[in-house]
């Protein structure tokens, strides 16, 4: 299956264009981020806020494939991440996405690219990094543990991140997760 990329513009390939026009609950679900992003692609930030990593754009293939997967009609229960874990879904895409427990139990495959600017300490490696992160690998542990197979968790529970954008300051790789207050943006 060809690997869908969403450019600079927003714009995507065929292959992404025509799962975006689709009428099921994913393809709504992705129409819906890739509108907000368009938003969230206009503000700028200043101090202390030097680097932003959207993992919906440089792991657009996993997190697609992940939503593609795991978003369906007739889940009850939905679970929301705040923002993305540096070893998580800023690597993977994927909410809590530490990196063992996408590949070898939600079985999410794709292209990671890199952000355009990365902060020298908190490079994206996608599903290369051997960093663990803490909270993904609980709650996804624990989950494994409690369902055993992925279709007996997602029957009834959808899981995403209400921020999927992560913000970096240049003198600390610590993350800038302060909600987005009116004086923090620049237009």
């Amino acid at each position: 299956m060809p690997q869908s990329k969403l450019n600079l513009t927003g714009l995507l390939d065929p292959v992404a264009d025509q799962l975006l026009n689709g009428s099921t609950v994913a393809s709504r679900f992705l129409r819906a981020e890739l509108e907000l992003n368009t938003q969230l692609r206009m503000l700028s930030f200043g101090k202390p806020v030097r680097y932003m990593y959207n993992p919906l754009e440089y792991a657009w293939d996993t997190h697609r494939c992940y939503v593609e997967k795991y978003c369906r009609e007739g889940q009850n229960v939905l679970f929301l991440g705040m923002n993305p874990g540096p070893f998580g879904m800023a690597q993977t895409g994927v909410p809590f996405g530490e990196v063992k427990a996408v590949r070898s139990w939600l079985k999410i495959t794709g292209a990671v690219g890199r952000p355009a600017e990365e902060h020298p300490k908190r490079r994206i490696l996608g599903l290369d990094c051997t960093q663990s992160e803490v909270s993904g690998a609980r709650f996804w542990g624990f989950f494994q543990e409690l369902c055993g197979e992925t279709h007996n968790f997602f029957r009834h529970i959808k899981h995403f991140t209400t921020n999927e954008q992560m913000y970096l300051t240049t003198t600390h790789p610590l993350l800038y997760y302060a909600p987005h207050p009116p004086s923090a943006f620049h237009r």
